[in-house]
């Protein structure tokens, strides 16, 4: 597992008990949200009195991973200490046997269709873990164009449709500077299917406009807007968005509001994509460590994929509170991202 960017590192160590009443105080925190008291706490690392945990609780807050409160005399882990328990103490095991049974009955079908596999796989962890799951995808180098057509759908504009070699139907709306005459969008369109055999729009645009002369000034800006159009985007599927609801507090409508419409906005997930592209590990966000959120109250935990033959790398992952159980959420959010990995179908 990866530290998020932007973190600053705290050097403090803690010894072998101090990291027993950690473990305690973010296993109960992360079970009912609630401050955890010493008198709990004592309970369960027995052997230690009240005034005892009392004291090492003042050595942990001292070293900024556990705080007071507002409405109790309880503690709980701040996103340091959080980040502590995730790197330092917690041990990640295979994924919960129902949790895995639960996933195959669900995968097993579609394992031959990655789109399917694609969309089911964010329901699958939004009913496991009852927070925002979503697998993103983004072609790991531009795809070649079957073939391709434009359509007059108004003054001054052109419906551009796209198959690429994949199969896949785009449709692109594109505005020109003036109206675009019949006979010359369709010699455009003849001249390109003629040539499009392992060719990308990039291609198309650098090598058989220079053979177009008397087409080319007039229509090149609208190879320019499809390119424009086709770059950096990421296809996101989710499942749960409004789990939030459960764990931010009903008094920050204002937060709720806009991690909603960050669900929704292509721009969020690309970001996401962008923080861990480069990574193979598990990369977990905890808290305010990261800008990604409009709330201090989110974590999320991300995995990177790859699909070689599919020529599809992409971002598995989950969405929800701090104080989410990472033991639980790790394992599952690495199974799913194998399965990914496996399958075998892209249609």
């Amino acid at each position: 597992m990866q530290l998020s960017e932007n973190i600053p590192v705290n050097r403090a160590e803690l010894n072998e008990r101090e990291k027993d009443i950690l473990r305690s105080i973010v296993n109960l925190y992360s079970e009912n949200g609630e401050a955890v008291g010493s008198h709990l706490v004592s309970r369960l690392v027995g052997g230690m009195s009240s005034a005892t945990i009392r004291n090492i609780f003042a050595s942990i807050e001292e070293k900024g991973f556990i705080r007071k409160s507002h409405c109790s005399s309880g503690r709980i882990p701040t996103d340091a200490g959080l980040r502590y328990f995730v790197d330092n103490i917690l041990k990640v095991r295979k994924i919960a046997a129902t949790d895995k049974q639960q996933i195959d009955d669900r995968a097993e079908p579609l394992r031959s269709d990655l789109p399917s596999l694609m969309t089911a796989i964010p329901e699958m962890i939004s009913e496991l873990s009852h927070y925002t799951g979503f697998v993103l995808a983004k072609e790991s180098r531009m795809k070649t164009i079957r073939h391709i057509d434009f359509v007059p759908a108004g003054p001054r504009r052109v419906l551009v449709i796209l198959v690429d070699s994949l199969g896949g139907i785009s449709n692109r709306m594109v505005e020109l500077a003036e109206e675009p005459a019949h006979d010359e969008l369709e010699k455009l369109r003849n001249f390109i299917n003629a040539h499009l055999t392992d060719k990308t729009l990039f291609d198309i645009k650098g090598h058989f406009l220079r053979e177009l002369h008397t087409l080319k000034e007039k229509y090149e800006q609208l190879l320019d807007r499809i390119l424009q159009t086709a770059q950096e985007t990421v296809r996101a599927s989710t499942s749960g968005e409004t789990n939030v609801f459960d764990y931010i507090g009903a008094a920050e409508t204002r937060q709720i509001k806009m991690l909603l419409e960050n669900f929704r906005r292509n721009q969020f997930y690309l970001d996401l994509f962008n923080r861990v592209a480069d990574s193979h590990d598990v990369r977990i966000f905890i808290g305010a460590e990261s800008d990604l959120f409009c709330t201090a109250e989110c974590s999320a935990i991300l995995s990177t994929y790859e699909i070689p033959d599919g020529e599809l790398m992409g971002v598995v992952g989950v969405i929800g509170p701090r104080r989410m159980n990472y033991a639980k959420i790790i394992p599952i959010i690495d199974y799913t991202r194998n399965l990914l990995i496996s399958s075998t179908g892209l249609r």
